[in-house]
Parts: C-alpha cells; structure tokens; sequence
C-alpha cells in the first residue's frame, strides 16, 4: 500500500505463479489524485523486490483503459496476449502484458 499520511493512495495485489518464478499483478491502484507521481512505479518495484527468485512479472490490462496501458508500457511491460473475461453476461476485452526482470 502507498500511503499519504493515514489514507491510502495506492495499493498492489501480486502473488507468485508458474513455479514460484512468475509474479502476476493482480491489481494495481492509484487515486486519480496521486497519479503521475511515481506511486505506481513504486509500488510495481515494491512487488518485484518482494519475490527476489521471480524472472517475469505479468498483468493484465482492460483493453480500453488506454492510460494503464500506456503507463505499463513505459515500465517495460509488453504485450503477450489477449484475453475477454465474460462477467454475467458482459464482455471485457484484456491485454495480458510481460515484463522480464532478471
């Protein structure tokens, strides 16, 4: 979690896959108001250093947040695949991004 204080700005879910080598970003959060301030940089590289034996870091990004898309990229991140989650009848396209850290 990034904190201002006592209120929360930002927080990261990530756990390890695939053998204990992969780290999947699960979620990663800022408030609109902290955006743009190394918040979720900070918090991607706090997740990284938590599992120092991981090689890979993957997510996936909604297909029309064009901003996350766009901020993962400058992180290294790549496109590795596509996936669309239906939810109760809805449809949401993803991109599923790759970054390599060793």
């Amino acid at each position: 979690m990034a904190k201002d204080g006592n209120k929360i700005v930002g927080m990261c879910n990530a756990s390890l896959t695939h053998k204990g080598v992969v780290i999947n970003i699960q979620r990663l959060h800022v408030h609109p108001k902290y955006q743009r301030q190394g918040i979720g940089s900070l918090l991607i590289n706090t997740a990284i250093k938590a599992f120092p034996k991981a090689i890979k870091v993957n997510l996936e990004v909604e297909k029309q947040n064009h901003r996350a898309y766009v901020f993962y990229q400058k992180q290294g991140f790549k496109d590795v695949g596509k996936k669309v989650f239906e939810i109760k009848g809805v449809s949401m396209p993803s991109i599923v991004m790759e970054k390599t850290i060793l």
